[in-house]
C-alpha cells in the first residue's frame, strides 16, 4: 500500500520521507508562517478556526483563491487539487453550510480543483451531491468505515519521520491530486503523437551522438527510414483499429 504523510509540527526532509518508504507528502498552505510544498505533494487549506467550512459561499470563494494564489508562490504554477478541511464531526444538519463553502471554492477556482477533507459522513455526502472531486477521508469521526472510490484515507496511527511526528495516509488512488501528476496511460493504450514525436527524438539524437562512422553515408536513408516508421506509428495512433 503506497502512502503519504502530513505534519505540522515541523518539516521533515523529502531526502527522509522518501527514504522512509513513503509516496508524497500532503502540505499545508499557511497564513501565518511559512508555507512550502515538496515535489509529489498535494496542497492542503485548513484555517484557524476548524469550523470555517459552516461559512458559507463568499469564505469559500475567498479562502480559495488565498489557498490557489499561495501554492502559486510555493512554486506550483497551476495547482491540480486543493484540499479544504472539514477537521470536525461534521453533522447532517451542518451538511448544506459545507456544500456552500464547497460551491464557492468551486466558483473560484473551479470544480476540478476542489478537494474535501472530513470523516465518513461528510464525504458520502459529498460523493452523493458531486460538491468535490478529489476525496481525503479521515478515520476519526468515521466508526471504522471507509468510504469507497476515494483517493486517500488518514490513518489513526502516526509515524516519526526525521524527528518529526506524522500523519499518515493510505492512498488509495495513483492520482490523489498531487504535484506533478502522475503517469496514468495503461499498457496497450494508443501512443499519442506527442509520444511519438518525443520518442523519434530521441533516436535521432542518439544516432547524432553516436559517432559511427558506418552511419556517415547513410544519413539521408536512415532520416527517410525513421520519419516513415514514426508515420506510421502516428497513424496507428490515431487510429489504432483501422
Amino acid at each position: 500500500m503506497r502512502q503519504a504523510l502530513d505534519y505540522s509540527s515541523g518539516v521533515p526532509t523529502g531526502v527522509a520521507v522518501k527514504a522512509a518508504g513513503y509516496a508524497g507528502v500532503f502540505r499545508y498552505l499557511k497564513k501565518t508562517g511559512a508555507s512550502s510544498v515538496h515535489t509529489l505533494s498535494a496542497c492542503i487549506y485548513e484555517d484557524t478556526s476548524p469550523a470555517r467550512m459552516l461559512a458559507g459561499r463568499n469564505a469559500g470563494a475567498n479562502d480559495a483563491l488565498w489557498a490557489y494564489g499561495q501554492a502559486q508562490k510555493c512554486g506550483i504554477t497551476d495547482p491540480r487539487c486543493i484540499y479544504f478541511t472539514a477537521d470536525f464531526d461534521v453533522q447532517p444538519a451542518q451538511f448544506a453550510a459545507v456544500d456552500a463553502y464547497l460551491d464557492g471554492a468551486s466558483s473560484a477556482i473551479g470544480a476540478a480543483k476542489v478537494g474535501l477533507y472530513g470523516g465518513y459522513n461528510m464525504i458520502r455526502h459529498a460523493q452523493g451531491n458531486g460538491k468535490a472531486k478529489w476525496l481525503w477521508q479521515t478515520m476519526a469521526w468515521s466508526h471504522g468505515q471507509v468510504a469507497p472510490s476515494i483517493n486517500a484515507v488518514q490513518r489513526i496511527q502516526q509515524a516519526t519521520v526525521d524527528s518529526v511526528v506524522c500523519d499518515v495516509s493510505d492512498l488509495l488512488a495513483l492520482d490523489w491530486g498531487q504535484h506533478p501528476a502522475p503517469n496514468t496511460s495503461k499498457p496497450g493504450d494508443p501512443v499519442t503523437e506527442t509520444e511519438m514525436d518525443h520518442l523519434v527524438d530521441k533516436i535521432l539524437n542518439a544516432l547524432d551522438k553516436a559517432g559511427d562512422d558506418t552511419l556517415a553515408g547513410s544519413v539521408t536513408r536512415g532520416t527517410k527510414f525513421i520519419d516513415a516508421v514514426a508515420k506510421r506509428v502516428k497513424a496507428f495512433a490515431a487510429n489504432p483499429n483501422a
